[in-house]
């Protein structure tokens, strides 16, 4: 069996290690098509807005453990809802240039 650079065993063509590396080369060497773009915030904004709606239903051991993790890399901390907002005023500048 194969190894990763990290030491992981290698599964075969299937394995999320080898998936995830030939997707990030293909990124890296033939960048971001407009629609892939698209649909990447999209997906983002849909994750953000589920994220927002559910910040009543996440437990406060990992509210916590975030704060204190984002606190130590000197993070600016904002609940999931003031995250979401930002997102919605930032999301539609991101051009393709930028990626």
């Amino acid at each position: 069996m194969e190894k990763h650079g990290l030491g992981l065993q290698c599964m075969g063509k299937l394995c999320k290690q080898c998936t995830m590396g030939v997707q990030v080369r293909r990124l890296h060497k033939f960048g971001v098509t407009r629609g892939e773009l698209a649909r990447y915030l999209t997906a983002l904004l849909k994750d953000s807005e589920h994220l927002a709606a559910m910040i009543d239903n996440v437990p406060s051991v990992d509210n916590l453990d975030f704060i204190m993790e984002s606190d130590a890399l000197g993070h600016t901390v904002m609940d999931q809802q003031q995250g979401h907002e930002s997102l919605l005023a930032v999301a539609e500048t991101v051009t393709l240039e930028d990626v």
